[in-house]
Formats: structure tokens, sequence, C-alpha cells
């Protein structure tokens, strides 16, 4: 009687249907337990076309070996014993002539199941479970490998620990000396302060003591130390920044500059609280209201522009007159109206509260309008004098007088479209164009102060380092707003001249972002026709260029999908916040300085903060490009709109 591991079971693949998919299976690799190997000879190719021998491996040792051979064969006379034959004679040629994969169990022959039920005692226990199969791990409970998102927080977190080193206790004390950044005055005596406890919180309460500030009136600040004509940041204490690097000694007395930060924390929006459709086309333009976040407006390629609820995440009004596409949008400082300007060449004034259109269009460019800025609050000599600068791609600038609807003055000297107009608060207009040159423009005048050509390619986009409070004028974000317009207009100039005063003098400077790869950082007060610095590192052309509310960092975004950050005293090169898949069209910096937002052509948002110069939320839901957004005055929303026609708000 033949042995177990000498039985072959010759089965033809004709008269089992179920084990016909065999011969067109393949697998990368045999499994560890059960392989199915496929042998040929020259004699049995010619008296069959498909022969499998099924071999039944690594069992446990209690088992045999179990070979089965399938003969797909036409020739139905074919005995056992011929097949037999033919099998040692492929065990002897060793051609392999196909791989397959085959778990096998009791009684059944598909995919999966033993050839034979004559070994299915041996394949299962006594109760019938399959142990071959009990000792195969589940698949099913193991857990995934962590995503991208989980691998660098894990390691942020393991380098923050390994950062975590204590400060030597016998260093003893070293003497820190305040200054005030803005005026260059110093901030009482040299004051000696243990090593140990040297740390910015330490450092802000010793401050706020010197200046007096009660505990419910303590200012969060900001300190750097000039080392080497370069600010250097305190972000932990005065070990690691300055003593351990070997700037300083204890027996040194290190002079820090503080600037006050903003007292109130945005917190970094996390959800979509809102998608609103209405708009027929892409979404060219978003721009809050200066006063709050409950209202948004927004500029279409359908020729329309329309004012949102972003409380109830409802329109409220449809903005129709335009003939062509909007481009832009622009609220006044004092929030009574709303310019937008189009493709169809003119300028429109909307009253928010109604939606109607306030009087003609502003008629006079022969070119499509590209930008808008509104004289600063604090200039208006009477409340009759409203004016309002635009750009377009006629390379020229009105100045219009939105009260009787007329041209007060047309800045023309650029030779190509003027890409972007700002109105600074020191009455100087700042015009950049496709000619490579800046401009600089007296706006009572009309008269050109300067032109600045550093760049080699287009001018895209010009931003100041005083926008947001020339935006938002006398509105701050406790909501408090004065009683009279004389009391409007110190607030307003109050803040600006806050926002602009650097060592003691007041200077505003401005960004520009060009085709030629690069950034200009220009400061006219310091330097009138040469740039003070000049930022190189991106790859590709930069599309956006913004200031920190602060005035401390400028944010630049380009074509090559990165963000970076860079000092906005002396140019310094800071952060690249790396994420996104697509081109980078726009950034806004919350109104604490301490987040900023961008929207980019891979459909998504995100929010980074500006200090780690690490990614803080990552906000999909947008279906295409993300061509505006904008980070509400207030801090508590966000709004944003691209190519799939929806205008989303995002809240924390």
């Amino acid at each position: 009687m033949a042995t177990r591991a000498e039985m072959y079971l010759v089965l033809l693949a004709g008269s089992l249907p179920g084990l016909r998919p065999l011969f067109n299976r393949r697998v990368k690799k045999p499994v560890n337990r059960h392989s199915v190997y496929g042998y040929s000879s020259k004699q049995s190719r010619k008296s069959s076309k498909h022969d499998l021998v099924v071999r039944l491996s690594n069992l446990p040792s209690s088992q045999s070996k179990a070979y089965a051979t399938l003969s797909n064969n036409n020739n139905n006379n074919r005995t056992h014993s011929d097949s037999t034959e033919n099998f040692f004679k492929n065990i002897n040629s060793g051609q392999i002539i196909k791989t397959t994969e085959v778990n096998v169990s009791s009684g059944r022959s598909s995919i999966g199941r033993p050839i034979a039920s004559q070994w299915g005692d041996e394949l299962t226990d006594a109760g019938g479970h399959d142990m071959e199969r009990a000792q195969q791990p589940n698949m099913a409970t193991l857990i995934p490998p962590p995503s991208k998102r989980q691998r660098v927080a894990v390691a942020e977190k393991a380098r923050e620990q390994q950062d975590i080193d204590t400060i030597p206790g016998h260093l003893g004390s070293v003497r820190i000396h305040f200054f005030d950044q803005s005026t260059g005055k110093p901030t009482g005596a040299p004051v000696a302060i243990p090593v140990a406890d040297a740390t910015v919180r330490n450092l802000e309460l010793l401050l706020n003591t010197l200046q007096g500030n009660e505990a419910t009136e303590r200012v969060p600040y900001r300190f750097t130390f000039a080392a080497d004509g370069k600010p250097l940041d305190i972000t932990n204490d005065i070990y690691r920044a300055l003593l351990k690097p070997g700037l300083r000694t204890t027996e040194d007395t290190i002079t820090l500059q503080y600037t006050p930060q903003a007292i109130f924390r945005v917190r970094a929006v996390s959800r979509c609280s809102a998608a609103i459709p209405g708009h027929g086309e892409a979404i060219l333009a978003t721009s809050f209201a200066s006063s709050s976040s409950s209202r948004l407006a927004t500029g279409s390629g359908d020729s329309t522009a329309r004012i949102f609820d972003t409380d109830t995440g409802t329109p409220l009004h449809t903005l129709k007159g335009h003939t062509s596409w909007v481009l832009v949008t622009s609220w006044s400082p004092d929030d009574t109206t709303i310019a937008t300007g189009s493709m169809d060449n003119t300028v429109r004034l909307w009253d928010p509260k109604t939606g109607q259109c306030l009087g003609q269009p502003l008629t006079g460019h022969t070119k499509w309008v590209n930008s808008l800025a509104w004289e600063p609050y604090h200039l208006r000599k009477e409340k009759t004098t409203i004016r309002l600068a635009s750009s377009s791609k006629d390379a020229t600038v009105r100045i219009w007088d939105t009260i009787s609807k007329r041209i007060d003055l047309v800045l023309s000297g650029h030779k190509s479209s003027v890409s972007c107009v700002r109105w600074g608060g020191t009455g100087t207009i700042y015009t950049s164009s496709h000619d490579k040159t800046i401009k600089l423009w007296d706006s009572t005048k009309g008269t050109l102060i300067s032109t600045l050509s550093s760049h080699a390619h287009w001018v895209n986009h010009l931003a100041l380092s005083t926008e947001l409070v020339l935006r938002t004028a006398y509105h701050d974000h406790a909501g408090a707003v004065p009683a009279t317009d004389a009391e409007k207009l110190a607030k307003a100039k109050d803040r600006f001249e806050k926002a602009a005063t650097t060592n003691g003098q007041i200077s505003e400077r401005f960004v520009t972002a060009s085709d030629d790869f690069t950034i200009f950082l220009w400061s006219p007060s310091q330097s009138p026709t040469k740039p003070i610095a000049r930022l190189l590192g991106h790859g590709k052309p930069v599309s956006h260029v913004t200031f920190s509310p602060s005035g401390q960092y400028i944010a630049s975004a380009s074509f090559d999908n990165q963000i970076k950050i860079w000092s906005a005293l002396d140019g310094a090169f800071v952060h690249t916040l790396r994420g996104h898949v697509g081109a980078v069209y726009m950034t806004c910096f919350s109104p604490d300085s301490r987040l900023l937002v961008s929207g980019s052509k891979d459909t998504t948002l995100k929010v980074w903060d500006v200090a780690r110069g690490s990614l803080r939320e990552d906000l999909p839901g947008h279906r295409d490009e993300v061509f505006a957004v904008d980070w509400s005055p207030d801090g508590k929303a966000v709004g944003s709109g691209g190519k799939d026609k929806a205008v989303r708000v995002w809240r924390h």
C-alpha cells in the first residue's frame, strides 16, 4: 500500500470547473505555507497545452507532502498511469511554467480550499476549525502605518524633548537693559537677573513691572537682540539664545529691544462653518468688512459682486451692474462703501446695507481695473472729499472723488499695466507695474516723487507695513467705535503712527514681488532710491507678498509651491513653509501676527504657525483651485473663494 507521501491524484481540469481559475491566476511571490508549482516537459507539451502540479508544501510535521496534477486535456482516454508517468518526467525536467498561491483547508476544490477531502482530518481539528488558517495573522487587526501628519508630530515632540536641557546653576546673574524698539529710548536702568530665571515669560513680567502695569494690564512682548547688526529673536531664554552660543557672557550688559505684541490671541480656524453657493463663475476676490467678520464681499467671473452674511451663511445682496469679470473688491475704512473694479474698464461704488449702486459707474480707464486703494481715513480733510485710487492695464492710475464721481488726478508715467496700487499713511501713493518699475507719487499734487527700478521682470504685487491699520482706521479688535468724527480721526491717526514708528521716527516700509523670482524690501525714509534688502530663495515667480500686522514679518507666496517667512526689519530669511503641492496664490496673516493662512492651486487652505514655521491646520474642502483668501480684522473667521464658485467661511 502506497504511503501518503507517494499518493498523487490526477484530476482532469474539465471535471473540476472550480479549478480552472488556477490556470489564469498569477501572484508575484508564493505564500510561505502553501504554494503551487507547475511543471512541463517537452513530451507533455506535445500532448497537453496546460499542465499544473499542485504541491502542498510546508505542512505540519505530522502531515506528508501531497501533489495533485491538473491536466487540461481534451483527450478523455488518457489514463491515470500515463499522467503519473508524465508527472515524474516533469519533476525531473524541473521547468516551471506557472506560479500561484493556494490556501488549503478541507472539503472544496475552489481556491483557498483543499484539493482532496481525505486530508481534511489533518488540516482541521476535532471541531472542524482550520488549524493552518488559525496560525495565520489576522490582517484586519493590524494597526495601519502612521500618517505623514502623525509622523511629523511625533518627530517634533521628540525634538522638543531633546531640546529640553537644564540651565547650569553656577552661572549666577546677568545684567539686562531694556530699550523700546519704536522710540529707541531705554526703559529703566540695567537689572541683574539670575540666568536660570531669565526666560521670556519672566522678562515680560519684569518689563511690565518696570512700566508700572497692573496685573490685569500686562502686555506680551517680543524681545530681540542685535547680533552683528541683525536682529535675533529671544524665543526661550537668555541662556540658550545668547550665553550658550557665546554671543554674550555673564560679564556683559545685554541690551534687549522689546516690541509689544497683540494683546488678544487669534485661534486657528479649523473647520468650514459655511459653504455658500451663488456665484456662477470662479470667485476672484474676497474681502471682509473693516469693522467685523459678519460681512464678506466677493467678486466673480459672472460679472457680479456679492455680500454674504457669514454669521448665518446666507447671501445678503447681489451687486449687479458690471458687464465683465469683477477682479477686485474693497471696503472703505469707515465701512460705508464698497468699491469694485472690473474688466469692463469701470469702477463702481455700492451701499453695503442696501446693495444698491451709488450713482453712475466711474469711467475713464481704457482697459480693465487691476487694483483699488482708499485714501487713509486720518488723511481726509473733510467728510465731503473721500478719494479712491484705481490702477489699470492701460498703464495709468486714476484718483476719484467718490462724492462727486469725478476724476481728481491721473497718474501717468508707467509704460505697461499697473499691477497694484497702495495709498500710504503719509500721503504717498505706491504703484507697481509690468514695466519692471515701482513709482512713488504725491497724492495731493499728483506729481512723481521717485522711480525705483531694481527688478528684472514684471512686478506682480506690492504691500505696505501699515496695511491693516490703514484698512481698519479707527476699528480695533475690541469693537469700540469713537463717538464723534474728531475722535475717529484722532484714533485712526494714533493707530497709524504706532504701527509706522521705528526707532523714534515714522517710517513706512513696503515690499514688492516679481516674476524674476525675487522680493525687494524698501524703506523710502532710510534709502530713497535703493532697496534695503533683496530677498532670494524662491525658484519660480512670486505671486503675492504681505506684511504681518505687527510689522515684524513678511510672507511671500510663489508658484514653486512654497511660502517663505522673512524678517521685515532687515529682510533676513526666517522659515520656509512646505506642504502645498500646487502653486500658492495668496496668503494672509491673522490680526495678531501669530498665524498665516494660504490658498493654493491644490484646492486646500493651510494655516501655519509663524513663530515655529510649522503647519497648524490643513483645511480641505474646496473642489478646485483657491484664488482668494482673507482673514477678518477681528480674527474670528477666514473667507475663501476659487474656481469651484462657492464661498467658504472657516472658523475655530
